[in-house]
């Protein structure tokens, strides 16, 4: 009974490493398509449609748009850079449209997923999760 046991949670405890081992981050379901983001401060939300290489973003409280241009580094990585929009409001955020803004994608869920993100090579990520229409 006791080796019943032993071997049990031998088996258990190797299972349990192996599914955590593996990734289960599968990106491509979020490639394209529409999302809703709303600004870590909890501000301003955001209507995202994304297709293969432009990414529109048009923010829901004054109506502006953002194009950028998205050109995906791996699976779960991408890079944003601006095409044109307000400039206005992004000059009154203090963001430089020439810096790209570097994306990973860290969790995917049903409903949405989780990013990081950072403005420039030498930028913080910052994290933020964006839920599908």
């Amino acid at each position: 009974m006791t080796a019943r046991i032993f071997i049990s949670t031998i088996a258990f405890l190797l299972i349990s490493n192996i599914c955590l081992a593996q990734d289960n981050t599968n990106c491509q379901s979020i490639k394209t398509g529409k999302f809703y983001l709303t600004d870590l401060e909890g501000n301003r939300k955001y209507l995202i449609k994304r297709k293969k290489k432009v990414q529109v973003e048009k923010d829901l409280r004054d109506k502006s748009v953002t194009k950028l241009k998205v050109t995906w580094l791996s699976d779960c990585e991408y890079k944003l850079d601006f095409i044109k929009g307000n400039r206005k409001f992004w000059k009154e955020s203090d963001f430089d449209v020439s810096i790209p803004v570097y994306t990973r994608i860290t969790s995917v869920f049903e409903g949405g997923y989780e990013y990081v993100a950072k403005v420039g090579n030498d930028g913080q990520f910052t994290g933020g999760k964006r839920m599908l229409k």
